[in-house]
């Protein structure tokens, strides 16, 4: 893309990203506490009630439910982009790829806050980083896609379904518990090993564990599992803007 383009996509951003965060008196903190709040329940409910005795379950915890939130907004907080949106592809004439480009630019970059707290913190607790850190910037690029193909999916069926919201909060509340953010991945492998393929967040969670707690290489079946899962998605959901996203203003 050219110059100017990255520009508009980079202000498009900067303008989501100042409504969404300083119009609230804690301005992006409140991307912090989100995620900081559901630990501490999960953390208490599942360490001291029901006694997990996993000595990682903290920091582990943490990383899931940043990634976790991290798809979320990628995915149910995208769903109204051609909604809301519509006067900027309509009166201004922007590619509507620029416009999902600006509010997944903006999804990062509360991550990127979220993601330096969290390594403050394994720092903090004792965890050293690896060598295996450096495969994140990968990682990562593959879930963006991946998240992004999702969006573009969900935003484009609201133009036929206006329910899809509704429906892809219950869809998103069954993913999480079938992905191992609570509980061990083993658990999952040795009860649902044929359901696991087919959620994409299972990779997410376990490769993003490997190579920034336990300092392992990914597992290469979760890379090629996401890398389908990617392009099945974006595949889809770019065909779909292509076409049904083309009548957006008439089907509003």
């Amino acid at each position: 893309m050219k110059y100017n383009t990255w520009q508009t996509i980079w202000l498009l951003s900067k303008v989501d990203y100042k409504l969404r965060y300083y119009e609230n008196k804690l301005g992006i903190l409140w991307a912090l506490f989100k995620p900081l709040s559901e630990i501490a329940i999960y953390y208490i409910a599942f360490k001291f009630i029901l006694h997990n005795n996993d000595s990682d379950f903290l920091i582990k915890l943490f990383l899931g439910q940043l990634m976790w939130n991290m798809f979320g907004e990628s995915t149910g907080g995208m769903v109204y982009t051609l909604a809301t949106k519509k006067y900027l592809y309509e009166y201004a004439s922007l590619n509507k790829m620029h416009i999902y480009y600006s509010q997944m630019l903006t999804v990062l970059r509360g991550f990127a806050f979220n993601f330096s707290v969290f390594l403050f913190v394994m720092l903090l607790l004792g965890y050293p980083l690896h060598w295996t850190v450096l495969w994140t910037p990968l990682l990562l690029l593959l879930d963006i896609f991946m998240f992004l193909g999702l969006a573009l999916i969900l935003s484009n069926l609201y133009l036929l379904l206006r329910d899809i919201q509704q429906i892809w909060a219950i869809v998103s509340f069954a993913l999480y518990w079938i992905s191992p953010v609570i509980f061990k991945a083993d658990l999952y492998l040795e009860n649902f090993p044929s359901i696991v393929y087919l959620n994409p967040m299972f990779g997410v969670l376990e490769n993003m564990r490997k190579v920034l707690i336990y300092g392992q290489n990914p597992e290469i079946t979760w890379v090629l599992a996401n890398v389908v899962h990617t392009f099945i998605f974006f595949a889809i959901g770019y065909y779909m803007l292509r076409t049904l996203g083309r009548r957006a203003s008439e089907l509003l």
